[in-house]
Formats: structure tokens, C-alpha cells, sequence
């Protein structure tokens, strides 16, 4: 008969394999996705998660579990430190699924495939969605001087 430690050692692992799995696919996806927002915006912005501490003043319902991991989705133009998020991920140590919110509505995916094409897809593609809209931003707002400014002598 197993003894209470190797029964609580089991579990703790068990629970460990479950949130790296889940953790991993979550970084593994924003990083494809930074890999996409950098090269659509030639380097001018990029994504980040940013772990961040458990909801507060949020106003959507959810259970906000002492277990689990959240994190920022962040838009950062080049130069910029703070950036602006786009939505909360909570990564349950129990591992999928994990939760998102979308105007202060939370919702879940189960798989990274379902986090890839039911989330990603749509940020990524629709011209209203808030990373597009920022994105757009940053780049009409961060365009390089002409070249005839450039060389123009500076007047004092």
C-alpha cells in the first residue's frame, strides 16, 4: 500500500505534467504569434505574455482559483515598455482548459488546436479585432521620416 507521501508525490506531479503542457502550448502560440506580428509590421511592434497577478476591479464572471497562473497578452510597439493588453489567459495547474476573456466575457479552449484556430485565427484576421486595430495604429504612427527630410540640413 502506497504511503500518504508517495500518494501526495504522484499527485503533484500529475498536476505539474498537466500545467506545463497547458503552459507550454499557451507560449508556444504567442510566440508564432509574435513571430507574425513582427514580421507583418516590420519589427515596429510584437507580442508578449506577461504573468500577471490574480484578476482585480474585473468585472467578468469567473472563478478567479488560487491554482492556476494568469497572464497578460500584451501589444508592444518598438520602444515601448508597457504596451497594451489585449486580454487575460488563467492557466489552471490542473492544465486544460484554459480561459480567456474577451469583453470582460470568459471563455475556454480545450487544445492548442482549438486555441489556434477558434482565437488566434480571428485576432489575427478580423479588421476589427484589437491587436489589428493597434497594430494598424502603431504602424501608420511609427513611419520613418521621408528621405528628403533626412537630408535636409537642421534650421536653428
Amino acid at each position: 500500500m502506497a504511503t500518504l507521501e508517495q500518494l501526495l508525490r504522484a499527485a503533484l506531479r500529475g498536476a505539474g505534467e498537466q500545467f506545463n503542457e497547458a503552459s507550454k502550448a499557451l507560449h508556444v502560440a504567442v510566440v508564432e504569434l509574435a513571430k507574425a506580428v513582427e514580421a507583418a509590421t516590420e519589427g515596429k511592434a510584437t507580442v508578449r505574455l506577461r504573468p500577471k497577478s490574480r484578476l482585480q476591479g474585473r468585472t467578468g464572471k469567473m472563478e478567479s482559483p488560487e491554482n492556476a497562473i494568469y497572464y497578460s497578452l500584451v501589444v508592444l510597439a518598438k520602444g515601448d515598455d508597457e504596451g497594451r493588453e489585449l486580454t487575460t489567459f488563467c492557466v489552471s495547474y490542473n492544465g486544460f482548459p484554459i480561459s480567456y476573456e474577451i469583453d470582460h466575457q470568459w471563455h475556454k479552449f480545450w487544445s492548442p488546436e482549438e486555441f489556434a484556430t477558434d482565437y488566434l485565427t480571428k485576432l489575427a484576421s478580423d479588421p476589427d479585432s484589437p491587436l489589428v486595430g493597434y497594430l494598424a495604429f502603431i504602424v501608420r504612427n511609427s513611419a520613418a521620416p521621408s528621405p528628403s527630410m533626412v537630408n535636409e540640413p537642421a534650421v536653428f
